[in-house]
This record gives C-alpha cells, sequence and structure tokens, in this order.
C-alpha cells in the first residue's frame, strides 16, 4: 500500500467512529448540545480541548511514520494534522446531512485530494 493510501485508510477510520447516517446525527447533536447550544462551562472547554488534542496528536503520530519515510510535502506535522482533523471534521457532519450516501463518492475523493497536499507523489522531492 502507498504512503497515500495508508494515510487515507487512517482517516477512514476517524470517519468510521462517527458513522453515517442516524449514528453520525447522534455524533453531531451530541457535539451540537455540548458545545454550541449554550456556552460551554469550563470543564467542557478543557475536555473539548483535550478531546481535539488527542485527536491531532493521533494524526500527528501517521504523519510522523510517512515523514520517517520521507512521504511528507513538508515538515510542519502539526499543522498538516490540524488541517486533516479539520477535513475529516467537516465530512463527519457531512455524514449527519441528508443524502450523506449520495456523497460517498465525494468524501472518498476529497480525501485523496487532502491527502495528496501532504503527501509527496512518486518521484518528487521535499522542497
Amino acid at each position: 500500500m502507498s504512503p497515500s493510501e495508508r494515510l487515507e485508510a487512517c482517516l477512514h477510520l476517524l470517519l468510521a467512529e462517527v458513522g453515517a447516517g442516524e449514528a453520525a446525527r447522534r455524533y453531531v447533536d451530541s457535539l451540537h448540545r455540548a458545545y454550541v447550544v449554550s456556552p460551554p462551562d469550563d470543564d467542557a472547554v478543557h475536555t473539548f480541548a483535550a478531546l481535539e488534542r488527542l485527536a491531532v496528536q493521533r494524526v500527528e503520530r501517521w504523519l510522523t511514520a510517512l515523514r520517517d519515510e520521507g512521504a511528507l510535502v513538508t515538515a510542519d506535522l502539526e499543522q498538516q494534522a490540524r488541517f486533516l482533523v479539520s477535513l475529516v471534521n467537516g465530512l463527519a457532519l457531512e455524514r449527519a446531512l441528508p443524502g450523506a450516501r449520495a456523497r460517498h463518492t465525494y468524501e472518498l475523493s476529497t480525501l485523496k485530494i487532502a491527502v495528496s497536499s501532504v503527501v509527496m507523489t512518486e518521484g518528487t522531492s521535499s522542497p
């Protein structure tokens, strides 16, 4: 499996945790109730920040493996990880919206485009 394919598979793992359809709606609803409906208290803010940090660190670990293989475009792992986590968050929201199944092909294309922005294509070298 190529580095791009491996990273796409890892990002699919994050999306699998959200689920699709009703499961994705419950996920988005729980985030909305906990952090959007009303101003979160300090504990909720700290909890959210910790969860966000864990997600970014998880993706950073995947990117570290690719960097060690010489497969990344740049060396700013945190920036790349935050970009990919933001992308996954957006796709998770889309999974909760009506017509999510119809957008499945677009989801795969979106992941490929995002991964291509951080993983070098064969025959290129890092700046």
